[in-house]
């Protein structure tokens, strides 16, 4: 399931935040910690994180903290001054532009084609739909994108060629299609490129030294490199990902991420707090910010297999003085495979999240998934039972795919404990 949850990476996990419950299952009871120090030391051991720590606070000096993996190769290390792809924590970025912007935050509710030409703009998009998610867009994975570099025109063309879910304004639906379609008329408003956007609107004027697009960091001697587990192997993430697009792919450090928040927390559009979080291969990045206490928690990584959503939770727990479980390795046994069960899971699956395809088999007695890209079956991986009705596929790792006994409903748990519905294209005959 390697495979299948290194595609949900692209899909913003944002929804932690707005409580998806979880239907793992449990952990178990291990000892308790008030501190963030004992937390990511104890992840860090346990061989689940990789990354910066950063707690800013006016009562108390700010802690920065680099941990490093021992069971991760040397050149995965990272130090304080390491920078991070910071994935949809970038998204923030647009979000303070336009509200910095007296004249063009006034548009937010006029339609885009009122106010400039953009032969990709649909005709009834606001700055307001793109920002919330309502434009009709889709989701926008990895997987709806050829293997290709995209120039901005392409992008555009990409965009434009999109068939929109529901009617725009009607529906929310998450969309990093819209992100980009955002990026671009921004760009396009100001008469500057997409790449420069950022630079010029957001990190010079803040001072945001160690921040910057992938393509204009390529010489950086501070980026960190993407590490992710596959079928057992530790491998560096395909930086060819990062420059697919112009635009987008930011990398920064806690110190520059806690330099915007501040400044972003005074805009309306933030309301009292900061909040977003992100995930690309290779990286998870976290960022909350409370204006009124004036305090900041960080997360950086460049473990692509960190229990981000759980990591999340625990954290603000302790940000808030709270006390949490420490961190328990993952060792998980199979058991002999329920023949029955096998065959009532064997069949095609869409995430409903995403909109990815995969196929579960059941053939000679071997239970395995694979990925479906455009019908063609790649990447089989075997799954095993750990109890009748939970499967997996790592045994150092909660994610799972679970099927209900009584009404055959399937879902994939993974990232920590978040719950991803699926739904049965074909069920193999069964």
């Amino acid at each position: 399931m390697v495979k299948i949850m290194k595609k949900l990476i692209y899909t913003s996990i944002l929804v932690v935040l707005f409580g998806i419950a979880s239907t793992a299952p449990a952990l178990t009871e291990a000892p308790k910690t008030t501190s963030i120090d004992d937390y990511f030391n104890q992840l860090t051991t346990n061989g689940q994180f990789n990354g910066t720590v950063a707690v800013f606070s006016p009562e108390h000096p700010p802690y920065i903290k680099a941990f490093n993996s021992k069971q991760l190769p040397l050149w995965a290390r990272i130090n304080p001054t390491s920078h991070f792809h910071i994935a949809s924590v970038a998204k923030l970025f647009p979000r303070y532009i336009i509200m910095r912007d007296k004249n063009l935050s006034e548009k937010m509710d006029i339609p885009i084609s009122v106010y400039m030409e953009s032969d990709f703009v649909h005709p009834a998009w606001t700055l307001r739909m793109l920002l919330e998610h309502t434009s009709g867009l889709p989701r926008g994975e990895q997987h709806d994108f050829a293997q290709a570099v995209y120039t901005p025109a392409e992008t555009k063309d990409l965009i434009k060629r999109q068939t929109l879910l529901f009617e725009p304004g009607t529906n929310e639906h998450y969309s990093n299609f819209g992100f980009k379609a955002l990026m671009l008329v921004l760009a396009e408003y100001y008469g500057i490129g997409p790449r420069e956007l950022l630079q010029n609107k957001v990190f010079r004027p803040l001072t945001m030294t160690s921040t910057s697009e992938f393509l204009d960091s390529k010489q950086n001697t501070h980026l960190a490199a993407g590490v992710r587990k596959e079928n057992g192997d530790i491998i560096p993430s395909d930086t060819n990902l990062y420059g697919q697009f112009p635009f987008g792919n930011v990398f920064s450090n806690p110190q520059d991420l806690y330099k915007f928040a501040k400044i972003a927390s005074h805009i309306d559009i933030f309301e009292d707090e900061v909040e977003h979080a992100g995930a690309i291969s290779g990286f998870r990045s976290y960022l909350y910010y409370n204006d009124a206490t004036e305090t900041a928690l960080i997360i950086l990584s460049n473990y692509g297999n960190m229990p981000i959503t759980q990591v999340i939770r625990d954290s603000r727990t302790l940000l808030e003085g709270g006390e949490v479980p420490l961190p328990t390795l993952i060792n998980r046994t199979a058991i002999k495979m329920n023949m029955k069960t096998a065959k009532m899971l064997s069949g095609v699956y869409q995430l409903v999240i995403n909109g990815q395809f995969f196929e579960i088999t059941y053939e000679n007695g071997d239970l395995k998934i694979w990925e479906l890209n455009q019908n063609k079956r790649t990447n089989p991986e075997p799954l095993f039972m750990e109890e009748n009705g939970i499967f997996f596929t790592d045994p150092t790792s909660n994610d799972s795919i679970m099927i209900n006994l009584e009404t055959g409903k399937v879902a994939i748990t993974g990232m920590g404990g978040m719950s991803f519905d699926l739904k049965r294209i074909d069920n193999h005959g069964n």
